[in-house]
């Protein structure tokens, strides 16, 4: 079955506050985070720079894998 959808129309604000979410993530997660959140924004668009921003925050969180601490640095006090 072959769905067209429509594009996603973003200003360039909107389309940095995208990409910059990318940034921090690994590699080969940035794909599947944009694809992710083009998945959600098509089923609920979104009406404003707020609700993308906590649709983004959302959906990075499902793709975010914290990187590894060496030598202890930036371990929490509790350990």
């Amino acid at each position: 079955m072959d769905k067209s959808f429509p594009p996603l129309n973003f200003t360039d604000d909107q389309l940095d506050m995208i990409f910059r979410a990318a940034q921090p993530l690994a590699p080969n997660a940035r794909t599947l985070f944009l694809e992710d959140l083009a998945s959600v924004l098509r089923e609920a668009p979104c009406q404003g720079d707020g609700e993308l921003f906590r649709t983004i925050r959302t959906v990075q969180a499902r793709h975010w894998d914290p990187p590894l601490t060496a030598g202890g640095v930036g371990k929490p006090r509790s350990w």
